[in-house]
């Protein structure tokens, strides 16, 4: 039983969930439909990526960095605070973390962010990388060729 904001919602009035990190639940038309998104956007970056390549999820829906199943690129699983010299440091110092891809998602639990802010977001990323953008059903897809700021010789 789902219990939400002091009501008990109505188990017909839900979708069982199929596939992924929430198989077996039932989420609401409208998380459900979301949720199933992701999972496409997410089956692009699988299809693509191999399982070495490092990956950066910006979202803070833990679900999707269970269900790509790649080495994560982030510096921490919930990234609330994008600031270019974090990242730009924490490379530096990981250069082997460097993303081959990064997804930035509208998602973020129950609710969107705009289409603008995670532009914004992304346009931080393309700041850091030589990067191609794609814009998928529930997030920017970044494909990263290169970094824009020099490495420490190892």
């Amino acid at each position: 039983c789902l219990y939400m904001h002091n009501k008990i919602p109505d188990k017909e009035s839900y979708q069982k969930v199929e596939n992924g990190p929430f198989a077996g639940l039932y989420l609401d038309s409208n998380y459900y439909e979301k949720y199933n998104k992701g999972l496409s956007d997410l089956d692009i970056i699988k299809e693509r990526s191999s399982d070495n390549d490092p990956v950066l999820i910006n979202s803070r829906m833990g679900w999707m960095h269970l269900y790509i199943d790649r080495p994560s690129a982030a510096y921490c699983a919930a990234l609330y605070s994008l600031e270019e010299e974090t990242f730009r440091s924490y490379y530096e110092q990981n250069p082997d973390k460097i993303p081959k891809y990064i997804y930035v998602s509208f998602a973020h639990r129950y609710y969107l962010t705009s289409r603008d802010e995670a532009r914004k977001q992304a346009r931080l990323f393309q700041s850091l990388f030589d990067c191609t953008v794609e814009e998928l059903s529930m997030g920017f897809l970044l494909t990263v060729d290169g970094c824009r700021f020099a490495l420490p010789e190892s």
